[in-house]
């Protein structure tokens, strides 16, 4: 009985087995075109699409016929196409558990199609790094990149995308953060969505997943009524691998409730469809599902048969889940047999499967049954002898093996008293970093909080002390040049330009005080403040698109003066650095979070070239960012334009 990610990966697998399906017409039919196409876009198309016929059939043709499709591609210069390769290609090297390969192509695929402003085809992308993260259980980026998907796919108006960015969403939030109110928020969004849109396959994944979510809650009135609504819909359509799936899960809030007898008839259909499908992967966990069904009616041959079966169809798939599970009931049962030497064998092969060490409880259990081994082949041995001296010598080996056995748990309680001052000493450490990082913290808040106010401080006796000096001493130079009526023309020019200086003086102080700390922004707020901003840039040399949603109220005072430092020093950069002729601004508040992209279609930089990234001033954004608690991504490379992404929470 597994959660709900064995699921997940299933029913990634069933897509990936659907959508590699090989059609020998349409192979044909794209070999001649290979032959006859004499453009190489056309070539490079063809063999995308072979390659996505012979990912099930062949993988190692498909993979060739990527290569020479990308090739061609980049030859051509047909980038969609290229994206399109790459992306696919790194999807199927996930599914063959080759991350890093698949996260190389899909992040080159994402690049391609962020440049050519192929939103639908970033979403994508944008989604199988998702998938790579959740798989490696990196719940964090992987919820980053569902929400980017999501936020794509809503602005193009994608439904579909959408609610499948909310499935995935509800995922990490049931899977890895464990909190199932949100998770059931975002499995409720997609199910309006699948409704909206009448996607019933849609909404019987919804279903399901609320299933999962309130089955992990113990409440299984709800469980059982959403697994019915997802299994009405499931038999409409005919979905019979999505069917043998719901009667699993079932047959699960059955047995999780208690109620097992209940769970059998549908652990049994579920198999009867898993058998006929050739799902391995399903039929041995309905075979550790059954037996243990009969482990609980203590049925131990029945079980014992079931379990042996599971075993053997999960060691041909290398089935670790059905491994480590079957090998622990099969101890179960060898313990209620106390048939102690192969119970202890097989809850060996039943750690070797776990995914973590064994625990304390699992040691002092499997330390008892060797004890009652022990102790009860001595005692046989008592038994067998007649003789006063043997028996006599027994006893003295049982007193051995007493003082031996208090020995060992002199040791053990030495060990744990080691390990639990050892956790005390990591715990204190671990207080110790976290208050270094506060003082951190407080430091840099600090240092920002006193730069603002030396900005500040200054502007104003730029403004009311060198401004107002100054204007006086360009009022005074005035009335000066009227009473001398300067008649000679050289005079009469070195005046005006005099006057000139002091004026062009007077213009440089103001911007520098403005600079330093605008009126608008403490007045009238970020937005405002960045609309000023970029209006007083010269739109012949850089034009600037900026595109702000969601701010209708103002920020903290904070956040609005580093989101204005962070814009205003990376526009600057873009001036003095990028050459570029386009700058596309988003400034967007959703949710408890503000998130700002900046775009430019400059000449970029290498991002591992770190004396070049922290030159051009980017250390010094990062630094304020992480001051509110937020995340910098920085896309670049040189030739291809430069993308800062920011994402700041608000709680």
């Amino acid at each position: 009985m597994y959660k709900l990610k064995a699921a997940l990966l299933l029913l990634l697998s069933i897509t990936l087995s659907n959508a590699f399906a090989q059609d020998k017409v349409r192979v044909d039919s794209l070999t001649r075109v290979l032959k006859t196409a004499k453009s190489d876009t056309v070539k490079a198309k063809a063999y995308y699409n072979l390659m996505m016929e012979y990912v099930d059939a062949d993988s190692a043709l498909a993979i060739k016929y990527a290569n020479q499709g990308m090739a061609l591609a980049a030859k051509s210069h047909a980038d969609k196409v290229l994206g399109n390769i790459q992306n696919n290609l790194g999807a199927f090297y996930n599914f063959r558990g080759e991350r890093r390969i698949s996260d190389s192509l899909i992040n080159l695929a994402l690049n391609i199609r962020l440049r050519i402003k192929d939103s639908l085809g970033a979403a994508y992308s944008l989604m199988n790094l998702g998938h790579n993260n959740y798989d490696q259980n990196n719940y964090a980026a992987a919820l980053r990149y569902y929400t980017q998907a999501a936020r794509i796919r809503e602005k193009i108006h994608d439904k579909k995308g959408l609610a499948g960015s909310y499935i995935w969403i509800g995922n990490v939030y049931y899977e890895g953060i464990v909190n199932y109110p949100r998770a059931l928020e975002y499995h409720g969004k997609a199910l309006a969505i699948y409704k909206e849109i009448n996607d019933e396959l849609g909404q019987s994944y919804a279903y399901s997943n609320m299933a999962n979510v309130y089955m992990e809650q113990k409440d299984y009135n709800r469980s059982l009524k959403y697994n019915l609504l997802s299994l009405k819909l499931k038999l409409k359509l005919n979905n019979v691998r999505g069917i043998g799936v719901l009667y699993n899960n079932i047959g699960n809030m059955y047995f999780y409730s208690g109620k097992a007898d209940k769970a059998l008839p549908y652990y049994y259909k579920s198999l009867k469809i898993r058998e006929s499908q050739d799902d391995k992967v399903g039929v041995a966990t309905s075979y550790v599902n059954i037996a243990n069904v009969y482990l609980g009616r203590n049925d131990l041959p029945k079980a014992e048969d079931l379990l042996l079966k599971a075993i053997k169809v999960a060691k041909e798939i290398n089935f670790k889940a059905a491994l480590r599970d079957g090998y622990l009931s099969l101890f179960t049962i060898y313990n209620r047999k106390k048939d102690y030497p192969k119970a202890i064998e097989y809850f060996k092969l039943h750690t070797d499967y776990k995914d973590s060490t064994m625990n304390e409880a699992s040691a002092k259990q499997i330390a008892e049954i060797q004890t009652k081994y022990e102790t009860e082949k001595k005692e046989e041995r008592i038994n067998l002898l007649n003789k006063q001296t043997q028996i006599q010598q027994l006893k003295i080996d049982k007193r051995n093996t007493t003082i031996f056995i208090i020995c060992c748990i002199f040791i053990v309680i030495v060990a744990f008293g080691y390990l639990f001052y050892n956790r005390y000493r990591l715990k204190q450490a671990a207080i110790l970093q976290a208050e270094v990082m506060k003082q951190q913290d407080m430091a840099t808040k600090g240092i920002i909080a006193a730069e603002e106010n030396e900005r500040r401080r200054i502007a104003g006796d730029l403004h009311d002390g060198v401004g107002q000096l100054l204007s006086a001493t360009r009022m005074n130079l005035d009335t000066l040049l009227e009473r001398l009526k300067l008649s000679d023309t050289e005079n009469r020019e070195l005046a005006d330009k005099t006057m000139a200086m002091v004026d062009e003086s007077c213009k440089e102080v103001r911007t520098i005080a403005h600079q330093m700390m605008p009126n608008v922004l403490l007045k009238l707020g970020l937005t405002s403040a960045l609309r000023d901003f970029v209006n007083k840039i010269d739109s012949h040399r850089l034009k600037i698109i900026l595109d702000v949603s969601g701010l209708q109220n103002r920020l903290d005072s904070s956040v609005e003066i580093v989101l204005y430092r962070v814009v205003q020093e990376t526009v600057n950069n873009v001036i003095k650095h990028a050459k570029a002729s386009l700058l596309d601004i988003q400034l967007q508040m959703e949710g408890h979070e503000v998130s700002v992209t900046i775009e430019d279609n400059g000449r970029g930089f290498d991002t591992t070239d770190r004396e070049k990234f922290e030159g051009i001033g980017l250390k010094n954004i990062i630094t304020r960012v992480e001051y509110l608690k937020g995340t910098v991504d920085i896309s670049s490379s040189p030739g291809k334009g430069t993308l800062v992404a920011i994402l700041i929470p608000l709680n």
